[in-house]
């Protein structure tokens, strides 16, 4: 732009300027009018308020709910801004613009104003975009770094420990590993909790093999946490604004208890194996495997038993394979009911439930 030093804006030219610069704009383009009457002071503050002003107004913008923001026309609150900074340019420059024109002074093109107005319409929109980018995205306004750029975003309304066992259950999976980077966006529904992944192309909904792979690690996620309600898996676009549902597909082996297949085994004979949840301190097994060795009656050593060892949380659970058949055995039940308090005897210090699972249909049964 050539040197305006000692050229007028006009209200007009300034509101050109403001019109697409916002009161950013404006603020300099007032300050060079200061200026120019040699009032240098007011020059600097005509700046710092234009700056002022544009961090306000934006940030009265984004608190308005959205339901409302989206019932204004596009183009009023521009106008509504653009009004009021030409009253406060007349009122506050109006009889000196008019006094300078008058004894011959220069005014500057609307042209030059608009030119402001486009830089500062290119400083406002960086703004803007770094505001975004910086923002939490609405209901999930927490994160957790899961991997390298793999992100774990949650609502402020789940608790954080949740959210911190489940980011440990997703990196224990590996299911992430060789990912070059992931959104993942944890949310609470009224029946269950919500995982969704970014999903840019909605082919892939229809590969079984990918949809067989995120049914598992839905398992996985499920078996291993024991959460109050079931985490399910879906899928958004890249905006979160549409939503894609997992299909679930059979079970391939119902012959197997299902959740050995996700759970972590840890071997105590080639007989014996307990199946334990990533959450469950790998010490308080070995305090189950040795009361499993030392009660040598109820667990010889030539008969294959596995065990099941859940963390909850408050408490644990121990799921032993029994025949629906004898539920209702009294010298059964009380047996495993000795065999628990021999094992927090052991050095658990938690409650534990005693849950039975059939060994042909897997129905469970809590005593």
């Amino acid at each position: 732009m050539e040197n305006n030093s000692q050229k007028i804006f006009t209200n007009k030219a300034i509101s050109v300027a403001t019109l697409f610069g916002g009161p950013l704009a404006a603020g300099f383009l007032i300050s060079k009018n200061f200026k120019v009457f040699g009032n240098n002071n007011a020059a600097r503050n005509s700046i710092f308020i234009g700056i002022l002003s544009t961090i306000l107004m934006f940030a009265g913008i984004f608190m308005i709910p959205e339901n409302i923001i989206d019932k204004i026309p596009q183009a009023l609150i521009p106008a509504i801004y653009t009004l009021i900074i030409a009253g406060l340019v007349e009122k506050l420059q109006g009889q000196k613009i008019k006094e300078f024109l008058a004894n011959n002074g220069q005014k500057a093109s609307n042209w030059q104003a608009a030119g402001y107005g486009f830089f500062g319409l290119v400083i406002i929109a960086g703004f803007l975009l770094i505001v975004i980018f910086a923002m939490p995205t609405k209901g999930y306004e927490k994160s957790i770094n899961i991997a390298k750029n793999v992100v774990l975003h949650y609502s402020k309304e789940i608790d954080e420990a949740k959210s911190q066992k489940l980011a440990h259950v997703i990196k224990q999976s590996g299911f992430m590993e060789g990912s070059e980077g992931a959104d993942l966006f944890f949310g609470n529904k009224a029946n269950n909790f919500s995982l969704k992944f970014v999903l840019p192309d909605t082919s892939a909904l229809s590969d079984t093999l990918i949809i067989s792979d995120f049914n598992g690690f839905e398992n996985y996620i499920n078996y291993n946490l024991s959460f109050e309600k079931r985490i399910e898996i879906g899928f958004t676009d890249i905006n979160l604004l549409k939503d894609y549902e997992l299909v679930d597909m059979d079970n391939s082996n119902p012959q197997i208890y299902e959740p050995l297949l996700y759970l972590q085994p840890y071997q105590i004979n080639d007989n014996h194996t307990i199946f334990y949840n990533t959450n469950m301190p790998v010490e308080e097994v070995k305090k189950v495997e040795d009361a499993i060795i030392r009660l040598k009656a109820y667990f010889p050593i030539n008969q294959k038993i596995d065990i099941v060892f859940l963390n909850n949380g408050n408490d644990y659970t121990i799921k032993f394979f029994v025949v629906k058949d004898l539920w209702q055995n009294s010298a059964i039940t009380d047996r495993l009911k000795s065999t628990i308090d021999y094992i927090k005897d052991n050095g658990i210090d938690k409650n534990i439930k005693i849950v039975l699972v059939d060994n042909q249909t897997f129905e469970e049964k809590q005593i």
